[in-house]
């Protein structure tokens, strides 16, 4: 257990680096997987079906936040969490004209303690990028209210292992059952699901699970 965490700990220092040294890149090692508005729409849309009255949603690796703007017309407060202030330097300025929204520095799901319970918890694109993928998602199920919403979109499993070096992925994304599983064992029933080919030979899975209890 002690070395498992020693890991965890080493590759949450990794991605904290990268994201540090490559935040003004981030948009163009992004589009070599998936853009943004490939995959925004259709998570957007999936996230209010689920949440049609939700008040409060946390977004964990907002970016450059342009989802946090999204999600900012729709719910009434809007948390972004990042592990690194480059990036939220450039959230901050994407979401300047909202006053709905916060912006906090902090690692997932270390961080978790010191936010609130929200309706819903966002993770786009961010999960391949954490060390313990399983651990975040049961951390995200624990911030939600009873009968809140977890919106995941993230890649399929591939083998592009360019990926790691160029866009600082520890995962090259996941099984479709792997999240249904790791999300059952939180708690989470899956609710949606979509499937978005992109080029590359990517594919981009857009899902929702609910908070059973």
């Amino acid at each position: 257990a002690a070395r498992l965490e020693q890991v965890q700990q080493q590759r949450a220092e990794q991605s904290r680096a990268f994201f540090a040294r490559h935040a003004e890149q981030h948009d163009a090692q992004q589009e070599l997987i998936a853009e943004y508005g490939q995959y925004a729409e259709q998570a957007c849309e999936l996230l209010l079906r689920a949440s049609p009255e939700g008040k409060q949603v946390l977004e964990i690796g907002p970016g450059d936040g342009l989802f946090l703007l999204e999600l900012a017309g729709h719910f009434e407060q809007v948390i972004g969490l990042d592990n690194a202030e480059a990036m939220l330097t450039r959230a901050r300025k994407t979401v300047a004209k909202r006053s709905n929204v916060e912006l906090i520095l902090g690692d997932w799901p270390q961080a978790a303690r010191n936010l609130p319970t929200v309706d819903a918890v966002v993770l786009n694109m961010v999960l391949h990028h954490l060390p313990a993928p399983a651990s975040a998602i049961r951390a995200a199920a624990a911030q939600l209210q009873a009968g809140g919403t977890l919106l995941i979109t993230d890649l399929c499993r591939h083998d592009q292992h360019w990926a790691h070096e160029t866009c600082g992925d520890f995962w090259l994304g996941f099984d479709e059952a792997d999240l249904v599983d790791w999300a059952g064992r939180a708690g989470l029933e899956l609710q949606e699901s979509q499937f978005l080919a992109l080029r590359n030979g990517f594919q981009v899975q857009v899902r929702t699970f609910k908070r059973l209890d």
